[in-house]
């Protein structure tokens, strides 16, 4: 029985192990997409008699060190609808959104298995729901820009996406 329960604790140690690797690497993934970037024009050019007549603005600087404030970009370029819908759908909500979820289902599974307390296991498997909320929420607001029948249908599967993901 001693073996049993080690080796659930392993199990689980893997399974934790290979989830924080896996948000590694999608995360460091989307922060090294976004460096290679190029713009090759300005986003504004303003006619040289034209400075004098315009207020200055208030801009905020941008961090020089992509670590800074790399999660927050990551939200927010999702959030503000600056990923495109076929990458946020079927890659961060599908794909990922999705393996997240299997990984805290079977960490739950096996915490229940090591007759652990019932609030811990629900507080694993009810874990990533805040992100499976956000990443709806950034489909719904990124298909408010974009029409037809196609962003129709990925509003609706990440409503169904949802709800399986809470309920299952």
């Amino acid at each position: 029985m001693k073996i049993v329960r080690f080796l659930g604790k392993l199990l689980l140690v893997v399974i934790v192990v290979a989830g924080i690797a896996l948000a590694f690497v999608y995360w460091r993934s989307s922060t090294l997409l976004a460096q290679h970037i190029d713009v090759n024009e300005p986003a504004l050019s303003i006619p040289a008699d034209a400075e004098a007549r315009v207020a200055p603005m208030n801009v905020s600087k941008l961090p020089e060190d992509e670590n800074d404030t790399a999660s927050r970009g990551f939200f927010r370029a999702r959030w503000q609808g600056l990923v495109p819908l076929d990458r946020l759908f079927w890659r961060d909500l599908v794909l990922v959104g999705t393996a997240i979820n299997v990984v805290s289902s079977v960490a739950a599974l096996i915490l229940l298995g090591l007759k652990l307390p019932l609030a811990l296991v629900l507080a694993v498997h009810f874990a990533p729901v805040p992100y499976n909320i956000f990443l709806t929420f950034a489909v719904w607001r990124t298909t408010e820009k974009a029409t037809g029948a196609k962003a129709s249908l990925m509003t609706l599967g990440a409503t169904l996406w949802l709800i399986l993901s809470v309920v299952v």
